[in-house]
């Protein structure tokens, strides 16, 4: 039958919650299927539900045969001997429990049904500790996909050198005689796209500086636009070439006698700029190797160095110089300052970029940059601070800076479907992990048989001779859980030694030792509020105290004695006390006490260990709780 791979989501919030999930993990192991992944337990508060309780949360990813009908039926059988008798479906809502076990995901399977539905949605998508858990299973599912990759494949770059010899000594090898897949590095081996032409435009300002685009409260509006050639050097970093182009508008006004001459001033400064720009790939930086959303968005870095041009006008007051034109009418004559593209005009700018993925060919991209132009004269103050106008006097700066918001489109260049400022360098190594997990590997086991049937290949057996029907560790070592050189084969006591004249079973003790160590297992049994149930955490107490019953002489008779607190009535407490010495005397029988042996005697609170403790409200919580048990005795 084919194996299906399961996603299950264990939690307990009741008695001892993380021994009851591992419990619950050594049945499902039993029942189930083998188990390939385990998360580490997270500890939660009650959701779609008020509870004091919290939860600890496990998952685990398992291979099994069982149809997702049939696991379903058997999760719900081991919650049952586990000690949960209802689920939420029947008590019409959520509680607590003692141990509860969902099934997230069944290979790809889409299934619903009255009782089931496959996958879990709100496990997957609405409960936060849920997602955080399988996230914690998810990562270290991947990390054994990538140890199976590298597994597969340091073997191959280890003998690949001898492994085929090349037809030709076009392209030798001189490391060895030959090699195999020689192939010349150019164009053609690419496996992605690495140019673009981008383009855009926007707003333009003048941030800091004597005169900025900013002033009275006012936004005077400035445009650019751009052109870049880029190249992306690896998945991560690129170079862009630009050109850019624009205008601002600026306004200011002198202080002091100055300014009330002149008035405020209007400039504006026109400008042209090449400059190379690194662009750092935050997204691909950052991205978790075990994130296998659509990629679609990335965050950008940028900074650079240019050259440029630029053009200013200023208009004051008092500064220009009337000029009378062709009509007759006077008007001012700005005073201008044009700066040539060279040297002189060397700038830095640094951004960030948002940039989506539309297809393939089509990146659109919203930026922001900030220029720092190191020149005084940038904004059109004048060209010093000792002349006229003085405006390069206003901000103790000697650098006017300007700021860019952009709207731009990417077209990406080359015959490939990805580009490489896209390219998740784990793309192909999960996609070649996938290949691996589907073939059929054809391996040869056990060549030399198992001739003791034991289910240990003789290959790595250390004990051939195994007797039939005998438990074995991997090793093909029959088991003795006691260590007393007995297998549990052939063990009458499994899990307390014995000497082999006993059939691996203790002599008898001495009478009072073996109390003494009964009522040691009897001390914290735990039953279900105000009910006879014993809970599942007591079962291996109880179990080891019928192992040394049975080593007592059976004809005797003992006495399990039930006690309660003075809470309630004394007729309740002394109903409830002969309930529960019931139940552990039914208990013990069932693990192969002699029925004969043993006398259930409830003394309700007449039998208080804490006799001052009458009524309850005179005592600590911690004496009415040890008021409140069953104990062992002789008859």
């Amino acid at each position: 039958m084919s194996q299906h791979e399961v996603v299950l989501l264990l939690g307990s919030n009741l008695g001892d919650k993380k021994k009851n999930i591992l419990t619950a993990i050594s049945h499902l192991e039993n029942k189930v299927g083998k188990i390939l992944i385990k998360s580490e337990f997270l500890e939660s508060e009650p959701v779609e539900f008020a509870s004091f309780h919290n939860f600890y949360n496990f998952a685990l990813i398992l291979k099994t045969q069982l149809s997702p009908i049939k696991l379903l039926e058997t999760i719900k059988k081991i919650e049952r001997d586990l000690g949960r008798d209802k689920d939420s479906k029947s008590l019409g809502g959520f509680s607590d429990r003692i141990i509860d076990i969902d099934i997230v995901r069944y290979s790809g399977l889409k299934f619903k049904s009255g009782t089931l539905e496959i996958p879990h949605l709100k496990h997957l998508n609405e409960r936060e500790f849920s997602k955080k858990i399988l996230e914690n299973l998810n990562f270290k599912h991947t990390n054994m996909k990538l140890s199976l990759l590298l597994a597969c494949t340091l073997p191959i770059a280890v003998y690949s050198q001898d492994s085929v010899a090349v037809s030709t000594d076009q392209y030798p090898n001189t490391f060895t005689s030959g090699s195999a897949n020689v192939n010349v590095f150019d164009n053609s081996s690419r496996k992605f796209n690495d140019w673009a032409i981008s383009f855009g435009g926007g707003a333009a300002f003048m941030s800091n500086a004597d005169l900025t685009s900013y002033y009275n409260k006012e936004l005077n509006w400035g445009w650019n636009a751009y052109v870049s050639l880029d190249k992306q050097i690896s998945h991560t970093f690129g170079l862009l070439l630009q050109y850019q182009m624009g205008k601002t508008n600026q306004r200011g006004q002198l202080p002091g006698a100055a300014g009330q001459r002149a008035g405020v001033a209007d400039a504006w400064t026109k400008y042209n700029q090449i400059a190379l720009l690194g662009d750092l790939n935050f997204s691909n930086i950052l991205r978790r190797t075990d994130n296998h959303s659509p990629y679609r968005w990335a965050l950008h870095g940028y900074a650079g160095i240019g050259f440029q041009g630029y053009n200013t006008l200023l208009i004051d007051a008092d500064s220009s110089r009337w000029f009378t034109n062709s009509q007759g009418k006077q008007t001012r004559i700005p005073v201008e300052i044009d700066q040539k593209l060279g040297i002189a005009s060397f700038f830095y700018q640094a951004g960030l970029g948002l940039k989506y993925k539309i297809s393939r060919r089509l990146d659109i991209e919203a930026r922001t940059m900030y220029i720092m132009s190191g020149d005084e004269e940038f904004d059109g103050g004048g060209w010093t601070r000792s002349g006229a106008p003085q405006y390069n006097l206003i901000n103790d700066t000697y650098s006017d800076n300007m700021w860019t918001v952009n709207l731009g489109f990417s077209v990406k260049l080359g015959k490939h479907i990805s580009h490489l400022a896209w390219h998740d360098p784990l793309q192909e190594a999960y996609y070649r992990t996938s290949v691996l997990e589907s073939n059929a590997q054809d391996l040869v086991v056990c060549e030399k048989g198992d001739a003791d049937n034991d289910g240990v290949c003789d290959d790595w057996d250390r004990q051939l001779d195994t007797p039939a029907g005998a438990r074995v560790d991997g090793a093909g070592v029959a088991l003795d859980m006691d260590l007393d050189g007995i297998i549990d084969l052939y063990d009458k006591c499994v899990t307390v030694p014995g000497p082999a004249e006993n059939n691996g079973c203790p002599t008898a003790p001495a009478l009072s030792v073996a109390i003494d160590e009964i009522n040691k297992d009897f001390e914290g049994i735990e039953f279900a509020l105000d009910k006879d149930i014993i809970r599942p955490q007591s079962f291996d107490k109880l179990d080891h105290a019928a192992d040394v019953i049975k080593t007592l002489d059976q004809n005797s008779q003992f006495l399990v004695i039930g006690a309660t607190d003075t809470r309630g009535t004394e007729a309740y407490n002394l109903n409830l006390s002969q309930r529960r010495a019931n139940a552990v005397v039914k208990y013990l029988v069932g693990k192969g006490v002699p029925s004969g042996m043993l006398i259930a005697e409830g003394r309700g609170e007449s039998d208080l260990k804490y006799p001052e403790c009458n009524p309850a409200t005179k005592c600590p919580e911690w004496k009415n709780e040890a008021n409140r048990r069953v104990y062992f005795q002789q008859k």
